[in-house]
């Protein structure tokens, strides 16, 4: 289903003659894309238990305030239709409409070096397969409650100075 025109005025969602922000998540089977994606798509839905992927497609969805659309990706670690599951569907979410901000969503881990690994990994593959200025990539980590000593203040500022991104939002 195509809810707006490509022919944006800007970065985002265009829908009824206005701009919406349009967000796309990246990030490892598992790390917290879909439970996020509920939460501002119907924010009293309660958060999944099971660590299972289920996500199979890129589904963009309205948040619940209708304020951006926001856009789900399978995991890029699957085991199962590896080429179909990692790169159609996300280059799918990249190509829907002009892309507000990428989010590149990671699992908080004990050693912090982990997670900026892994960030580093997301960043070099997005700059050899787009053009996206890196202003436009933000980091989202899950799960900052299963570590403890974890501050989300540090978090940012190794985020800032090691890589360079400026958006850095962390939730339990």
């Amino acid at each position: 289903m195509r809810f707006g025109s490509k022919a944006s005025t800007g970065l985002g969602f265009e829908y009824a003659g206005r701009d919406y922000p349009y967000v796309v998540l990246l990030g490892q089977a598992g790390s917290g894309k879909s439970t996020f994606v509920r939460k501002l798509v119907h924010p009293d839905c309660l958060s999944d238990v099971d660590n299972k992927s289920v996500t199979k497609l890129s589904c963009p969805f309205w948040t619940y305030d209708g304020s951006m659309v926001i856009c789900d990706t399978p995991g890029t670690v699957s085991e199962v239709d590896r080429f179909t599951h990692n790169y159609v569907h996300i280059a799918a979410a990249l190509t829907f409409s002009p892309v507000s901000r990428i989010l590149i969503v990671v699992k908080a881990d004990i050693q912090m070096h982990s997670v900026l690994d892994t960030i580093r990994m997301y960043l070099k593959n997005l700059q050899q397969v787009t053009n996206y200025d890196t202003k436009v990539v933000g980091v989202l980590v899950t799960n900052m409650d299963t570590i403890p000593n974890w501050q989300p203040e540090e978090l940012k500022s190794l985020v800032k100075d090691n890589l360079g991104l400026n958006c850095v939002i962390s939730r339990p």
